[in-house]
C-alpha cells in the first residue's frame, strides 16, 4: 500500500508544487475522504481503523511543502531545546525520579513524593515541561497560515463531510479528527525525531529524546482534548491543557478558513484549455509496471462503468507483458496527453438536484401569492397550478415533475423524500444567495481569464505563423534568385523532366488513377520548376496531346506528411500520389541543395 501511495502521490502528482497537479490530487483525496467517512458509523471508527485515507494524508504531507513548513517553524525551537536539555533529563514520574536520585525503589508515587527533594524536582520538571510545551504550542498556533494549503483544505473537507454524515457529533469530536492529522500524524513526528526531517544533523541522546517525548505527549493530549492523568501531582499539566482549549478552538477555526482549490490555486475546468505546454511525469519502470498491474487487478472497482475511459486505455495497452527490465529503477519521462476533448466538460449538465431546484425557483417566481394549507404537499401544489391555464407555468410544472422523478430514481427516494430533499436544497440556496452570487461572479471571472489567456495564446501562435511564413518565403525567394544567377552546367538539376506513367507507377509516386490501362502506356508527365517559390508545374500528355495541368505545392505535401496522411488526390480524383515518394522525387530533381 505504501508503495502504491508513493507512486500515486509523489510520482504521478509530483513532489514539486504545481497548481494543476495540486488541484487534481486534492480532488482525489476529497473523494477518498468522502468514501472513507461514509463507510463508518461514527468518527471514532474512522480513526481507530487506521484507514487508507490516513496513509494517503500522511504520504501527502511528506511532500516538499510539508517538510519545508516543519523545518521553518520548528528548527530554532528544537535546536534551542537540544542545547538546553542535553545534560538534564525531564522526568516527571515520581517513582523513576526517586530511583534516579536515591538509587532506591519506591512502591508508589506517594512514597516517592514523600521525599522533599524528589517532590521539588517533579515540580521543577513539570514547570519546565509546560514552558516548553507552551513554546511549541504558540509556534504551531501562530503559524497556522503557513500550513500547506492542501492540508488545510483537507481538514476543511473532513470537517464538512463529518458534520453532514454525523450531524449529532460534537465539535470536539470533529476537531479531534483534524488534530489527529495535523498534529499527531504531521507535526508530532518532527518533534520526536527531528533528525529524520533534517532539523538536526546528529541523532539525539537519551536525555534530549525523552524531553521531546514528554513535550509531544502533552501536546498530543491537548489536541486530543484528553487529560494527562488523575494523580494529584499531574494536576498542573491538566490545568495547562484545560487553559489552552480556547486557544486550540481558535486554531481549528482558523485552520479550516481556506478557499476552495478553484479560487486558491486559480485552477478550474477551463485551465487545461489554456495550457501551452503539456505536463510531464518522471516514473521508473517498476512503478509503471506495477501501476498497470494493479489497475488491471482492480479494474472492476476503480472503473465499474463499462464506458469508463480507463477501460478503453487498459484495452488499448493489451495484456500485461512479462516483467523483464535490466534496470527497474531507471526513470523515464512521459508527456501526458489527453486523448479526449475536454471541451465536452464545459457542456456537461449540472446534477439533477441542482437542475430541479433551478426549475423550482423559476416556477415559484411565476406563481400567484396564495396562502396554502400547512399540510398540503408539493405535488398537490403543482397539480393546482395547471388551473392557471398559463402555458409557461404548465411547461415548468411538467419539467419539474420530470426532474423530481429522475431525482427519485437517482437517490432511491419516495415522493416525500424527494420533496424534502428539494425543500432542503432550496432552503440552503435561499440562505446562501450571496455566496452563490459570489461563486458565479468568480466563475465568470475565471472564464474571462481563460478567454483572455486563449486569445493571447492565439495571437502568439498567429504571430509565430506569420514569422515562419515570412522566413519561408524569404528562403524560397533567395533560393530562386541563386538558381537564376547560377551559370548552367551539366551538373545542374534539370529545369524540367519528363516521366512516363509506367516510371511513376513503378517508383511508387502514382498510387492510383482513373486512366485506363490502354491509355496509361501513352501517358507522360512533365515536371517543371515554377517561377513561384515552392511550386512545381505538372503537365500530362496522352499520345502527345496535352490533357491536364496542375500545380504541386511543396507546402501542401509537407503539411500532409506532418499530419500523417500518405496520399494526395489531385485533379478531382483522376490521380492519387504517394506523399513521401512525391516529395522524394521533387527533392531529387528540383529543390536546390
Amino acid at each position: 500500500m505504501d508503495n502504491v501511495l508513493e507512486t500515486v502521490i509523489l510520482t504521478l502528482f509530483g513532489d514539486n508544487f504545481s497548481p494543476r497537479e495540486e488541484f487534481l490530487l486534492l480532488e482525489l483525496i476529497h473523494s477518498a475522504i468522502y468514501e472513507d467517512i461514509s463507510a463508518h458509523k461514527d468518527l471514532s471508527g474512522f480513526l481507530e481503523n487506521n484507514t487508507v485515507i490516513t496513509k494517503v494524508i500522511v504520504t501527502y504531507c511528506r511532500r516538499d511543502q510539508g517538510q519545508e513548513y516543519l523545518s521553518s517553524i520548528l528548527s530554532d525551537l528544537i535546536q534551542e531545546t537540544v542545547a538546553q536539555s542535553s545534560q538534564d533529563i525531564i522526568e516527571i514520574s515520581p517513582v523513576r525520579l526517586h530511583m534516579l536520585m536515591t538509587g532506591k525503589n519506591a512502591t508508589s508515587d506517594e512514597e516517592a513524593l514523600a521525599n522533599p527533594e524528589v517532590k521539588r524536582k517533579v515540580q521543577e520538571h513539570i514547570t519546565k515541561l509546560l514552558q516548553l510545551a507552551d513554546n511549541f504550542l504558540n509556534r504551531i498556533v501562530s503559524t497556522v497560515d503557513q500550513l500547506p494549503y492542501g492540508l488545510k483544505w483537507i481538514c476543511k473537507k473532513i470537517s464538512e463531510i463529518a458534520a453532514n454524515k454525523f450531524p449529532g457529533a460534537k465539535r470536539e469530536a470533529v476537531q479531534r479528527v483534524i488534530g489527529y492529522f495535523v498534529y499527531y500524524r504531521f507535526i508530532n513526528p518532527a518533534i520526536i525525531t527531528p533528525e529524520n526531517f533534517g532539523i538536526v544533523a546528529d541523532r539525539l541522546n537519551y536525555q534530549t529524546r525523552q524531553c521531546f517525548y514528554q513535550v509531544a505527549k502533552v501536546l498530543q493530549l491537548l489536541f486530543n482534548f484528553a487529560q494527562y492523568g488523575k494523580a494529584p501531582y499531574q494536576k498542573p499539566i491538566n490545568d495547562f491543557i484545560d487553559s489552552k482549549k480556547p486557544v486550540l478552538n481558535d486554531y481549528f477555526t482558523n485552520l479550516i478558513k481556506v478557499k476552495d482549490p478553484q479560487e486558491a490555486l486559480m485552477v478550474d475546468k477551463y485551465t487545461d484549455l489554456t495550457q501551452i505546454s503539456r505536463p510531464v511525469i518522471l516514473i521508473n519502470y517498476d512503478e509503471l509496471y506495477h501501476t498497470h498491474e494493479l489497475i488491471i487487478q482492480y479494474l472492476e472497482n476503480v472503473a465499474p462503468n463499462p464506458t469508463d475511459k480507463l477501460r478503453q486505455i487498459v484495452k488499448d495497452l493489451q495484456p500485461l507483458p512479462e516483467f523483464d527490465f535490466d534496470d527497474p529503477s531507471h526513470e523515464v519521462k512521459l508527456e501526458l496527453v489527453n486523448r479526449w476533448d475536454d471541451t465536452d466538460k464545459l457542456n456537461e449538465e449540472p446534477p439533477v438536484l441542482e437542475q430541479t431546484s433551478e426549475v423550482a425557483v423559476q416556477l415559484f417566481r411565476l406563481m400567484p401569492v396564495v396562502n396554502y394549507p400547512k399540510d398540503i404537499s408539493l405535488f398537490q401544489i403543482l397539480e393546482s397550478l395547471y388551473g392557471l391555464n398559463d402555458k409557461k407555468v404548465t411547461d415548468l410544472v411538467n419539467k419539474l415533475k420530470s426532474l423530481i422523478a429522475q431525482l427519485q430514481k437517482e437517490r432511491g427516494l419516495d415522493t416525500n423524500g424527494a420533496a424534502n430533499l428539494l425543500q432542503e436544497e432550496l432552503t440552503n440556496k435561499i440562505q446562501n444567495l450571496a455566496s452563490i452570487k459570489e461563486r458565479r461572479n468568480n466563475e465568470l471571472n475565471r472564464l474571462k481569464t481563460a478567454v483572455k489567456n486563449l486569445e493571447e495564446h492565439r495571437q502568439f501562435l498567429t504571430d509565430q505563423l506569420t514569422s515562419y511564413q515570412k522566413y519561408l518565403n524569404t528562403a524560397r525567394e533567395r533560393q530562386t534568385v541563386q538558381s537564376k544567377a547560377k551559370k548552367p552546367n551539366k551538373k545542374d538539376k534539370k529545369k524540367s523532366i519528363k516521366f512516363t506513367y509506367a516510371e511513376l507507377k513503378k517508383s511508387g509516386v502514382i498510387v492510383d488513377s482513373t486512366i485506363n490501362k490502354q491509355t496509361q502506356k501513352a501517358t507522360s508527365f512533365t515536371f517543371a520548376a515554377s517561377d513561384k517559390p515552392g511550386t512545381i508545374n505538372v503537365k500530362a500528355k496522352m499520345a502527345g496531346i496535352s490533357a491536364a495541368s496542375v500545380e504541386l505545392l511543396v507546402d501542401e505535401l509537407l503539411e500532409l506528411q506532418q499530419a500523417g496522411e500518405s496520399r494526395m488526390i489531385i485533379n478531382d480524383g483522376d490521380l492519387t500520389l504517394d506523399v513521401t515518394k512525391t516529395l522524394d522525387l521533387l527533392n531529387k530533381n528540383f529543390l536546390a541543395k
